[in-house]
């Protein structure tokens, strides 16, 4: 099954109530299935509550002991993220009870011998066309300005080239943040950012809060020396000045209003890894920033960034 045909059956005979899922495909796609089970699990299409269950960073007996054990009944639908480099694949594509589970697999990885009747494998395209990206923003419920749309468009025809599922998730949370009355200066952002093969900056945000010092220092390498200074200041100015605000209406049970000020911060902040990050310690790293946007307009900053990254892991 293709994955806008999955898509469409969620919506419409909702088939995560039968099935296990097995997504397949050459790439993991992170923000897609970010993005996509933030919104299964916001319309209520998942048959049970769900849970990360990242089987990259857990051993096999905790996995085997998550999906089979139940407290007083109460199942759970698991997305156990890339599975491809599990060590018991065949297990997870014969599990069947008592909880849901879901998750990615290298389509090079599916055992020859797997019984289909227990699980939907859905698989992940690797480019996605213009025409298909509306269908999938239409789907998932993503409103797109007509005038932003036509940006998308204009992108997609410079460009000559289709984009994955992640670069089509970067591309909404960039032009959302986007005015009009700036296209060719968009246009011309959008270009370098989806262009270049580089990985998300959504993505390295991510790491960032949730304090996973490997995987941040592993895009970071790939990515600083393609921005200028200005850039890493203003991009981390505004991820610490929203991250700070969140916290402080989560912590007083605002919701709505903390929920109003998450734009452009990755999905999991607010599911949870905010509780990783302190007000003051982020208030703090703001007025580094401030002061080091002085220092580098009048030449005298040095490493300011390593400084930056290294209070922030060490605390």
């Amino acid at each position: 099954m293709k994955i806008l045909d999955f898509l469409n059956q969620v919506k419409t005979a909702n088939i995560l109530q039968e099935k296990n899922i097995c997504f397949l495909g050459s790439d993991y796609q992170f923000l897609f299935f970010q993005r996509l089970f933030y919104f299964f699990e916001n319309k209520k299409y998942l048959p049970a509550k769900y849970k990360n269950l990242i089987i990259e960073s857990a051993d096999k007996n905790e996995i085997h002991t998550s999906l089979t054990q139940t407290f007083l009944g109460e199942k759970y639908f698991y997305w156990l993220s890339d599975a491809s480099s599990f060590k018991d694949i065949e297990y997870l594509l014969n599990y069947k009870s008592p909880h849901y589970i879901s998750f990615y697999l290298n389509k090079e990885k599916v055992p020859k011998s797997t019984d289909n009747n227990k699980f939907i494998f859905v698989e992940i395209d690797e480019e996605i066309k213009f025409e298909d990206f509306v269908k999938i923003t239409e789907i998932l419920e993503i409103k797109i300005s007509s005038q932003k749309l036509s940006i998308i468009k204009k992108i997609y025809s410079e460009l000559n080239k289709n984009f994955t599922l992640d670069q089509i998730i970067m591309l909404i949370n960039y032009i959302d943040l986007i005015r009009v009355d700036k296209e060719a200066d968009v246009i011309e952002y959008i270009f370098s950012v989806l262009n270049n093969g580089l990985p998300s900056l959504n993505l390295l945000a991510t790491y960032f809060f949730e304090k996973k010092q490997n995987e941040f220092f592993k895009i970071w390498t790939q990515v600083y020396n393609e921005y200028p200074e200005m850039f890493w200041i203003s991009f981390w100015a505004d991820k610490v000045y929203r991250a700070y605000f969140v916290i402080n209406f989560l912590n007083k049970n605002d919701y709505a209003t903390a929920r109003s000020l998450s734009f452009g911060l990755p999905y999991s902040f607010l599911k949870g890894e905010w509780k990783k990050n302190l007000p003051n310690v982020l208030s703090n790293y703001h007025d580094f920033l401030y002061t080091n946007d002085f220092r580098v307009k009048t030449g005298s900053t040095f490493c300011f960034m390593d400084l930056f990254y290294l209070n922030h892991f060490s605390c």
